[in-house]
């Protein structure tokens, strides 16, 4: 017979653990396929397991050593690290930050598009920014469905909008309507698609390759253009893999970010260096008053002068400050409303 979509794999962030207890406790006991789970977590998180056993009918932990996928089970990447697929194997890897989040969900979505072709299905769930869109492309051009919750029911809309945005999705729709769906989907033949070496070189770069072959720093250089911008995590250069909203940039440590987490990115480093120049400007101000004060002391000439550039340190620091405060205030104008969406089935 031939493969069927056997591989489901699931991104959640913010909201998500109710959304993944919706979600599995509609599934079937007999569901032919292989569950794999990524949500975002902190580093002393380890009671999700606990949390989703309880409503689960399908077997369900964590992954803490290399095992072979088996169909019926729920896997669940632990806290700070990524879990990837390899071959017909899932493991964990403590890799570097993509999205600036480990786990991260594209590594889960990427690898398991290049291990396993057509038989992925992909289901972007409640979140923040845009982490799992270059995993779910990813997933398309292989020739694997892409399930995307309705982001009107999400409790943080912006990841699932921001499948819908940049990827041809195959089905928007409730929680309950995606449960419905797996075991249609799961029983579909899989298609029989080559995978581009681009999504296989990057899911190299994401750990272990099915072949053994390691990855390589000038593999990113093979995929990607060079752009003007250093990584934010580890201050190398950047190249741009991919084209429009599911780019993504890399640097060679491994560090990934889509154009919005850059621009986040690029954010947090401005907003730092100017409250340094802010603390660095009020302090040069204090140091100038006194000075003032010990030339008028003294009776020296130069406590004019060094009033007079106390005062425009403030100044320059009072600016700095309002433009700072500036970049927090809501947009006055509301952003554009997302664009149509398939609904259901």
């Amino acid at each position: 017979m031939p493969p069927h979509r056997d591989t489901i794999v699931v991104g959640a962030s913010a909201g998500g653990v109710p959304a993944l207890r919706t979600l599995l406790g509609m599934l079937p006991a007999d569901l032919d396929a292989a569950v794999l789970i990524v949500m975002h977590q902190a580093r002393n998180a380890g009671q999700l397991d606990r949390v989703l056993r309880e409503i689960s009918v399908l077997p369900l932990g964590f992954v803490t050593e290399a095992e072979t996928l088996r169909p019926g089970r729920v896997y669940l990447a632990p806290p700070d690290v990524h879990m990837i697929v390899a071959g017909e194997r899932v493991m964990t890897t403590a890799g570097p930050l993509e999205m600036r989040a480990r786990p991260a969900i594209n590594p889960l979505f990427r690898t398991a598009a290049a291990s396993r072709s057509g038989r992925v299905v992909a289901i972007q769930l409640t979140g923040l920014l845009d982490d799992g869109v270059a995993g779910l492309a990813a997933v398309k051009r292989c020739g694997g469905r892409v399930l995307v919750q309705d982001p009107d029911e999400a409790e943080y809309p912006e990841m699932p909008r921001c499948a819908i945005e940049a990827v041809d999705v195959d089905h928007v729709a409730p929680l309950a309507r995606l449960a419905e769906l797996l075991p249609v989907l799961v029983a579909e033949p899989a298609p029989d698609i080559a995978v581009p070496g681009d999504i296989a070189i990057e899911a190299r770069l994401s750990g272990p390759a099915p072949d053994g072959e390691p990855s390589r720093p000038e593999d990113v250089q093979r995929i990607g253009e060079p752009i003007a911008c250093a990584c934010p995590d580890c201050g190398g250069p950047l190249w741009q893999v991919g084209r429009g909203d599911t780019a993504v940039y890399r640097c060679h440590v491994g560090h990934s970010l889509s154009a919005r987490g850059l621009l986040g990115a690029q954010h947090e480093v401005i907003e730092r260096a100017l409250w340094v120049a802010v603390r660095s400007l009020t302090e040069r101000a204090s140091t100038l008053d006194k000075l003032a004060e010990s030339a008028e002391r003294g009776g020296t000439r130069a406590s004019e002068s060094y009033r007079r550039r106390a005062a425009e340190a403030t100044t320059h620091s009072d600016t700095v400050r309002r433009f700072l405060l500036s970049l927090h205030e809501e947009p006055s104008v509301p952003p554009d409303d997302a664009p149509e969406r398939k609904i259901g089935g």
